[in-house]
């Protein structure tokens, strides 16, 4: 599931590439209208899945790892958002 969100949501990304080559434009659809970066969440998703059914504790290491990387990329990238775009939610 986290993966086909992932997918999903890259494939928008590449769309606003081919819509408009060359400029930045806040994405709109799917979870871009209630988050930054949805495919990071949709990683977590797919990470946490891998954690949940095999309970090794390198998969439980290396989606805590994720939460905590990711998480540091959606801060900077939503200020990044907010200094380009004045009307950036």
């Amino acid at each position: 599931l986290g993966e086909l969100g992932n997918y999903y949501h890259h494939s928008l990304l590449v769309s606003l590439r081919k819509e408009a080559p060359g400029k930045y434009i806040i994405p709109k659809g799917g979870l871009f209208d209630y988050v930054t970066v949805p495919h990071y969440f949709c990683e977590l998703v797919a990470w946490l899945g891998v954690a949940a059914v095999s309970l090794h504790p390198l998969a439980i290491t290396t989606f805590l790892t994720f939460c905590g990387y990711l998480a540091g990329r959606a801060k900077s990238t939503t200020a990044w958002y907010n200094k380009k775009f004045s009307d950036y939610p």
